[in-house]
């Protein structure tokens, strides 16, 4: 017992180093040798856990989608009142996006290389669970206003969560390309109270 849990521990702080070198190296730079280093063990360690790059990454990204799923589902559950959940489930989309900067940068290096290729397939199905459970969530929190009379329906259910989504990654990427010019959380904020506002019956 105390072996697996040894293996899964180290299979995660492989996982966190290579976090920190692709965002360091990008991609394509990065080599299984400079994640071994990052951790401080042997390469061949590595690949006791990881056919090779590719997998490693993929594994990573996996990694960071549970993390991020968690996060926001937390934040939903703060709360019983409705438009409290859905401020917070937005708010928290922006949080994310702080917290985890590093994946994301890594996350977009990857995506360009991949429209660069034509092979966007791989990503986009391990992105593809990903917001359909953000969607989901979304969905249900604004059906649960809407059950209760505390939301007006603007728009069928499923086109406002992938409205509020598509709103949160144009103002992330805003940021990112303004070269973090204004305070990302403050005008996630700002964002959130204009949706709240804009479905509260």
């Amino acid at each position: 017992m105390m072996m697996r849990v040894d293996k899964v521990e180290k299979r995660k702080k492989i996982l966190e180093g290579a976090l920190l070198v692709f965002a360091e190296k990008g991609y394509h730079k990065t080599k299984m040798v400079d994640v071994a280093h990052k951790v401080g063990i042997g390469k061949a360690t590595i690949y006791e856990y990881f056919r090779n790059k590719e997998e490693l990454f993929f594994s990573l990204i996996e990694l960071l989608e549970t993390r991020l799923l968690h996060f926001i589902e937390d934040a939903a559950r703060s709360t019983e009142d409705v438009e409290s959940r859905l401020k917070r489930v937005i708010n928290s989309l922006f949080e994310v996006y702080i917290r985890w900067e590093n994946a994301f940068r890594v996350l977009l290096m990857f995506w360009a290389e991949l429209l660069r290729k034509g092979e966007t397939r791989p990503i986009q199905e391990k992105l593809k669970d990903f917001y359909a459970n953000l969607m989901r969530l979304i969905e249900t929190i604004y059906k649960d206003g809407l059950k209760k009379r505390k939301f007006k329906e603007v728009m069928p259910p499923e086109q406002f969560a992938r409205s509020v989504i598509a709103m949160a990654d144009g103002l992330t990427f805003q940021w990112i390309l303004s070269n973090k010019s204004f305070d990302l959380i403050d005008s996630g904020r700002k964002c959130a109270e204009f949706i709240v506002n804009s479905v509260t019956a």
